[in-house]
């Protein structure tokens, strides 16, 4: 496939409704240098506190309240996860993030996110 992406690029994770961190992949241990077993279980916005400075518990919360989705983009919000870029960049400190936020739903009731996270720094 000459059109496909490459995974090093995503990162996925999902989260319960308290905003928990449920599942951590490989993506995100790339990105952020944490392992899934120093993740799981500890709140989104205790590892990452600017979340919430930032304006953006407020999205999280609003895809968990009101069942959609959100797309953060990366020319508005710049990232949801603070991370160095992949590749070094004479522009960014922090790498650009393309960030989708879904419901996880179960028998019709909202039990989490799944959040994808595309690291755009060199596009852009």
């Amino acid at each position: 496939m000459a059109n496909s992406v490459p995974t090093e690029v995503f990162g996925v994770f999902t989260t319960d409704k308290d905003l928990k961190i449920k599942v951590w992949d490989n993506g995100m241990i790339r990105f952020t240098g944490l392992t899934a077993e120093n993740v799981r279980g500890k709140s989104l916005q205790s590892l990452f506190p600017e979340i919430e400075s930032r304006g953006l518990l407020k999205t999280l919360n609003k895809v968990l309240a009101d069942s959609v989705v959100r797309v953060l983009a990366p020319a508005f919000h710049r990232y949801l996860i603070p991370c160095e870029p992949q590749k070094a960049s004479k522009h960014f400190e922090r790498m650009l993030q393309r960030v989708t936020i879904a419901p996880v739903e179960e028998e019709g009731e909202v039990v989490g996110l799944i959040v994808t996270i595309e690291d755009v720094t060199e596009r852009i």
